[in-house]
Order: C-alpha cells, then structure tokens, then sequence
C-alpha cells in the first residue's frame, strides 16, 4: 500500500525542520501555529512569516552549538489532518530536552494550513525555554 500524501507531507516537515528555506512550500500563507505551554514561545500564531519569525527567535536563543529535533515514531493521516508521535530533543546553554510531542496539523490543498504542538509533560518543554 502506498504512503498517503499527507503521511509524505509531514516526514518531508519533520526532515526539513533545520531549514526553513526547505519548509517554505509546506504551509499555507495563512498559517496558524498553536503551541501548548506557559513559556515565551507559547500561545497563538497567527501567519506563515509570523511562525517563521517565531521559529528564527527560538534558533537565536539557542545560539550556535545547540541542537533541536524530533524523533518521529508514527504519523497517522487522513485527506485533512495528520497527527504526529515524536519525540522532541534539545540542548543549549547547559538545558537538556527529552519530551514527547504530539502535533496535529490540518492540511488544506496539500499545504499545512494550521498546528498544534503539544506535550505529555509541557513543564519540562516551559523548563526548557526558560
């Protein structure tokens, strides 16, 4: 049985995620951003730019040296929405992240038109960007 087209989709984002010249074609202009959380990064995002300017403060933070991943372990898909299973680590600066995500996406002609990430332990994640 072939991949569905959104399952492809999302392991393209997760295997691009270092560079955001690579996941610019993967989400609508439109595109809403919810991060769960108490921490800077948190809140509602409203607009590709806007997400992706969210994105370059979060590597700015981090520094040089730092690193920040997901390990994914099942994307599961239909026509408009996948949600994903991964395990997200991080380091910089001495802090260390080792948190599992959840992230569900609504897809909308085959871009990502909204997000949600959340975690099984959001207080480490707040820990973490601290």
């Amino acid at each position: 049985m072939a991949e569905h087209a959104n399952v492809a989709l999302v392991r393209r984002l997760f295997g691009k995620s270092a560079d955001p010249a690579a996941m610019e074609g993967l989400f609508t202009d439109d595109l809403v951003w919810h991060a769960a959380g108490r921490n800077r990064f948190s809140g509602d995002h409203v607009g590709k730019a806007t997400v992706f300017a969210l994105w370059g403060q979060m590597a700015q933070l981090m520094g040089e040296g730092a690193s920040l991943e997901s390990e994914v372990h099942v994307i599961l898909a239909d026509d408009e929405h996948v949600v994903a299973l991964a395990n997200l680590k991080g380091a910089f600066k001495g802090r260390i992240l080792d948190a599992q995500q959840f992230v569900t996406l609504h897809i909308s002609g085959g871009r990502i038109s909204e997000g949600w990430v959340s975690f099984h332990d959001p207080y480490v994640v707040d820990e973490f960007w601290a």
